[in-house]
Formats: structure tokens, sequence, C-alpha cells
């Protein structure tokens, strides 16, 4: 019974390791960084992949429903994405809109729409 209980919990392990590592290859790479170890969200936020679930780090993140359960999204990998953990707290269970990447507004994404545009 004991090795049964050993098995399943790796096996656990095993499956949340691959869809963390699933969630985190959708962050955008940063170029001149390692994407093993550093990658932006859609808001433009630097995330550590050793920080997955670590709310106490300014680089944590979470993985995010694009759309939410609640309005609706479905629990696959598709409608999931990598968010620093304060943005990820900000949208909630809300919509995504139209979202400046950059402070001056020159760079823009639709994370609802999967598509970029850039402004001037």
């Amino acid at each position: 019974m004991g090795e049964f209980k050993l098995m399943r919990g790796f096996w656990e392990t095993v499956l949340e390791n691959f869809e963390r590592d699933a969630v985190w290859a959708k962050g955008r790479v940063v170029f001149g960084e390692n994407p093993d170890v550093l990658r932006k969200d859609v808001y433009g936020s630097i995330m550590l992949l050793g920080k997955h679930g670590d709310c106490s780090s300014k680089f944590g993140w979470d993985s995010d429903h694009i759309t939410s359960l609640a309005l609706g999204g479905s629990d696959t990998l598709e409608n999931k994405q990598p968010l620093q953990w304060e943005n990820n707290r900000r949208k909630g269970d809300g919509i995504p809109r139209l979202i400046p990447l950059f402070a001056r507004g020159v760079s823009f994404y639709f994370p609802s729409l999967h598509f970029a545009q850039r402004a001037f």
C-alpha cells in the first residue's frame, strides 16, 4: 500500500511539472536571456521559472486561465498562460483587454486575440 502512495505521488509531481513547463513555454522569450530561466508575461513583467507559485518574490508567477473558468473558459493548456503573480491578481476573473507592454505605450498586446500590433 505504501508503495502505491509513493508511485502516485511521483506521477502527480511529474504531471504537475509537465504542465508547469508547458505553460512556462508560452511566456515571451527575452533576447539575450536564457528562456529556461527568465521570460516575460503578456504585460511585460519578468518571471523566473524557479519562482512558480512564489508570491513573496517580484519574479514569482502563476498559471493563469486566459478566459477564466467563471466566464466559461476551459481548464486546458490552450487556455493557460504564465502571468507574474501580481498581474494575475489584478486580472482576477476579468476578460483580457488591450494592455500596454511598455511604459511609453508604444507596443500593445491583445491576449484574447493572440495578436500583436505596433502603434505609432
